[in-house]
């Protein structure tokens, strides 16, 4: 297990990873996007201590999370909280449901 520090929604929020059994990295995506609805890089929390702060976080996270193929759970969302990350043609990202392995 390890984390690493997201800040913007607060100033000491940090990100939980480890590597599963499968050896895939998933990680559990804080309040720097919380939902998969808070994908866009201006999509930021209207209580977030540092705003700016958090959309620069968010790219990052989301270019290792895509460049490292770290599996993101996204602890607030209800439907499908598993994804992947992908780098668009946009320049951004996209997210996909992931399959969650069996034990």
């Amino acid at each position: 297990m390890w984390v690493m520090l997201t800040p913007g929604h607060t100033w000491g929020q940090q990100a939980i990873g480890f590597t599963d059994v499968h050896g895939h990295t998933v990680v559990f995506t804080p309040d720097v996007m919380p939902t998969a609805w808070h994908l866009g890089q201006a999509y930021s929390l209207a209580y977030d201590v540092e705003p700016y702060t958090s959309m620069i976080t968010r790219r990052w996270y989301l270019d290792a999370a895509a460049r490292l193929e770290w599996t993101l759970v996204l602890d607030h969302y209800p439907n499908t909280p598993v994804m992947t990350v992908s780098a668009n043609e946009k320049g951004w990202f996209d997210l996909t449901p992931a399959p969650v392995p069996s034990p």
